[in-house]
């Protein structure tokens, strides 16, 4: 159920598009060898290694890497999207910052003093600088381009619980038991608290992060440079190349979302006074480092005075200047979200405290902010949040409908501002609420307090809007420490798919236990920051000063990022191209790209499963790429057609769409005058040929395609293969545009992503269409030709189901031997109509040995189609 799923985005474009299918592709490898290419990094030689260091590698955003996990299998280049061994590949598009970790995994002795640097990137006259070129003050960000951070590692002893990590079944596959890379160091810092020229120990790994910023002005094409590793006087070098696509991504931040900071964790750790103006230039390069990464701060403000003091400034966009040495995404751009009274505060023009306010107040107070806004910051997104925080009793929701009738019966313009709630939608308080924000948790109906969908749904249809924060497996992305790297990176993508108004992370700062009697909290060195044992919960920035833990204290006077923090800004620049590819008319294109990756989400998830998204970057960068690709070629040209395997059809098919010939399933008649000459749509196949109407209806409706569109031929006496047979049964139980879900680990066993069909093969076997019939299958090769007899119970699960068992057989065929194994299924086949006879006259044989034909496969089809609504009814 996908609410809204028009509201904001742009009507949908005719042409729909599709992952080219993998049966379309030349030259496929076969198991064995897609496994051996997949194999351990034991296998391969080190590529790149320096003294004291063993072997240096690369991988990209959406993965950590433990400190001692030598032997990680993206060293070779397996499900790497950015290397190959022996190469750095990117691409991204102007006004984006593309990322990736160079691991370096020190021998029994270790390396001191190891540096990195990343060169100009240089393609013809074009360039973009490198790290040499970088102020050396981390929040000075003109001119920057490249930033080089050390991962900091946190160990980790225990798994995180409750309810902002996961159920059982979801708890991530990777183990996170150990030392966890989060917190980034610059290179600027002292060389003891990991700054650079750095240490790589013995026996363990140190990764180095690099950011490389694509400015607005870069000429489109591939860029090529190289990072440089040295250690004392040795050095080696690793080619890069980028590939910058001709759009630009938006300065503007489509997800409206709101980041907790919490005004007294930067007291605590920077020493200084809140409010004061040495804490505004604190608190400023916060909102810095956050808007580059495309997430919007919140806190409790206590008064407009205050406003306009300092906030108004990253809400205009002033912030966001070179005049405050600001430069890169969002220049220029304030934020777009604000909330009064974070967590339920109540500001001095409300009356000061809930207890304390009245109507009156009330009224005088929400009309001061609404008029502020409409004056300062028009554009932005505000709420009051009302009080109490998570309401739970009878009493907390009286005091929700008190401030709710406070604002609504409002005579003035403070009415305009939405009432906000943390709170799954609830009967009690639908009168009273026109911002549901429903913790991750509690999205789902199945959990308690749950989500009821057809009640968000009416209250979505009666305009209110809808917020989800925080996260929890498999309902969306968590947010603890001991989780894949893609946790936050899937949210924009689920917001997206579900057409949520905002998104909502509770604090970045709990650098101290508020709730476990003010304990202060080493985010450096303990992993678990909540009495819950959720481990890293809340600290999304790290202290740049920590005057608390003098032995942590890197001398920053503002915040330092985390991985979880880039993870964030790569899904929000997903969400930009999800913007960008909608706004060009590929709405249909991208809700297919964004289903067949992220399947189902919030209240659509299977509780039963684990996550149905990759758990690592790989997976995204493959739909991320083909985004690219899209708007690309939407900008290019004029029109929006888009060269996949849909729009070949769509080419074959124009005759028929201006009358030449009617492709309706069954029917092949001319509607031409009786001068002209119909030719079949197909080259191979011929007016007369028995099937015709068959093939071209079936290729019309999406369930075939051609063989070669080169040629147009359809292939009818081609064998059909397992990736067939598994495309064709996933399209006949879904729709004609299903696509299967991308993953990053598979069940089916000799199965890696480059595996031909890889992901049609998963997805077929884990519905269960496979669970019988691997012991029986004879090919070496998915792209082999499947024989009658396995056709035969293939055949008859896609009709009736993977659970189905065929009868006994009580007739004899000839070429068929009562022991055989497949004699009930191949008779069952033969009797329902789903294989032909290869010979009927004199007796009846079925070749069980010969290969199903796709001109076969077109007529099984047919009456498998044909039969289904009645099927499904029970008839």
């Amino acid at each position: 159920m996908n609410f809204r799923t028009g509201a904001r985005h742009m009507n949908r474009f005719f042409l729909q598009i599709t992952v080219v299918i993998c049966i379309l592709l030349p030259s496929p490898p076969t198991i064995a060898a897609a496994s051996a290419a997949g194999s351990s990094m034991e296998s391969q030689p080190a590529a790149y290694s320096l003294p004291g260091i063993d072997r240096i590698w690369v991988v990209d955003d959406g993965v950590k890497v433990l400190r001692d996990n030598m032997n990680h299998s993206a060293a070779g280049g397996a499900q790497n999207p950015v290397w190959d061994g022996h190469n750095i590949s990117l691409f991204g598009a102007r006004n984006e910052i593309v990322a990736f970790q160079v691991i370096l995994q020190g021998d029994n002795a270790g390396s001191d003093k190891v540096n990195l640097e990343v060169s100009d990137l240089l393609n013809g006259e074009a360039r973009i600088p490198g790290s040499a070129h970088s102020p050396e003050d981390p929040y000075d960000y003109l001119g920057r381009y490249v930033d080089l951070y050390t991962e900091h590692y946190i160990e980790v002893t225990q798994r995180s619980t409750g309810g902002n990590a996961w159920t059982s079944l979801a708890r991530p596959l990777t183990s996170y038991l150990g030392w966890v890379p989060d917190a980034l160091i610059p290179f600027s810092v002292s060389r003891k608290m990991g700054g650079a020229p750095f240490r790589v120990e013995a026996q363990q790994n140190q990764a180095v992060w690099v950011d490389l910023y694509i400015p607005r002005s870069t000429t489109p094409g591939t860029y090529s440079g190289q990072i440089t590793i040295s250690t004392g006087g040795d050095e080696t070098k690793i080619p890069l190349e980028l590939q910058v696509y001709g759009f630009t991504l938006p300065d503007e931040t489509h997800l409206d979302n709101m980041f907790g900071l919490a005004p007294a964790s930067l007291v605590r750790r920077f020493d200084i006074q809140v409010d004061s103006a040495e804490y505004y230039e604190y608190e400023a390069r916060f909102h810095q480092m956050a808007h580059r990464h495309r997430f919007d701060l919140v806190r409790d403000v206590f008064s407009l005075n205050k406003m306009d003091e300092f906030h108004i400034l990253y809400l205009n966009g002033s912030l966001y200047t070179p005049a405050f040495g600001y430069d890169g995404p969002g220049s220029g751009v304030g934020n777009t979200t604000f909330s009064i009274g974070l967590y339920g505060a109540v500001p001095l023009e409300y009356g000061g405290s809930f207890q304390a306010a009245s109507q009156e107040e009330w009224w005088a107070g929400s009309d001061a902010w609404a008029q502020w806004f409409l004056e300062n910051a028009p554009d932005v997104a505000i709420n009051k949040y009302l009080f109490p925080d998570e309401p739970e009793t009878s009493g907390d929701f009286r005091k929700i409908r008190k401030q709710s009738d406070w604002t609504h019966s409002n005579p003035g313009i403070g009415s305009t501002i939405p009432t906000y709630v943390t709170l799954p939608v609830t009967e009690k308080l639908i009168e009273y609420v026109d911002f549901w924000s429903t913790a991750g948790a509690f999205t789902h109906p199945g959990l308690s307090p749950g989500t009821d969908p057809e009640l968000l749904q009416q209250e979505l249809e009666d305009g209110k809007q809808f917020a989800f924060y925080n996260g929890y497996r498999p309902l969306s992305g968590t947010q603890v420490l001991d989780a894949d790297a893609i946790e936050f990176r899937v949210i924009p993508w689920i917001a997206w798919k579900y057409d949520v108004d905002q998104y909502f992370y509770w604090m970045t700062t709990y650098w101290t236990q508020w709730a476990n009697s003010g304990k202060d909290t080493n985010v450096f060195q303990q992993a678990q920051t909540m009495e819950y044992q959720r481990m890293g919960a809340g600290t999304f920035f790290y202290p740049g000063t920590d005057v608390l833990f003098p032995s942590q204290d890197r001398g920053l006077e503002g915040p330092l990022p985390s991985i979880r923090m880039k993870n964030w800004r790569r899904g929000m620049q997903d969400y930009e191209y999800l913007y960008l590819a909608t706004s060009l008319g590929l709405e249909g294109e991208v809700d297919k790209l964004v289903d067949q990756l992220v399947p189902a989400a919030l209240w659509e998830a299977d509780l039963n499963h684990n996550i149905p998204w990759p758990d690592t970057g790989y997976g995204f960068e493959v739909i991320r790429r083909q985004l690219a690709e899209l708007i690309e070629s939407a900008t290019d040209s004029e029109s929006l057609i888009i060269e996949t395997i849909e729009d070949h059809e769509e080419a074959l098919f124009t005759a028929a769409e201006e009358g030449q010939i009617t492709m309706e399933a069954g029917n092949s008649e001319s509607e031409t005058d009786s001068e002209s000459t119909v030719d079949s749509v197909f080259s191979d196949i011929p007016e007369e040929h028995s099937q015709r109407a068959q093939i071209e209806s079936l290729v019309t409706q999406g369930y075939l395609t051609a063989c070669d569109y080169s040629s147009n031929r359809f292939c009818p006496d081609e064998a059909v293969s397992l990736v067939d047979m598994a495309v064709y049964t996933l399209r006949v139980q879904n729709e004609p545009e299903y696509l299967p879900p991308i993953r990053d680990s598979f069940l089916m066993e000799n199965l890696t992503s480059g595996t031909w069909g890889a992901y049609w093969l998963e997805q077929y076997y884990r519905e269960g269409y496979l669970n019988s019939m691997l012991q029986h299958l004879t090919f070496k090769d998915p792209a082999d030709g499947i024989l009658h007899m396995e056709a035969a119970s293939l055949l008859l699960s896609m009709f009736h189901g993977p659970d189905y068992e065929p009868p006994a057989a009580e007739i004899q065929i000839a070429d068929i031997p009562e022991d055989a194994w497949y004699r009930d299924a191949l008779t069952a086949a033969y009797q329902q109509g789903l294989i032909s006879a290869c010979l009927e006259k004199d007796m009846v044989t079925l070749c069980p040995e010969k290969e199903l034909t796709r001109a076969e496969m077109a007529a099984a089809l047919s009456q498998i189609l044909e039969a289904r609504p009645a099927l499904d009814s029970g008839e």
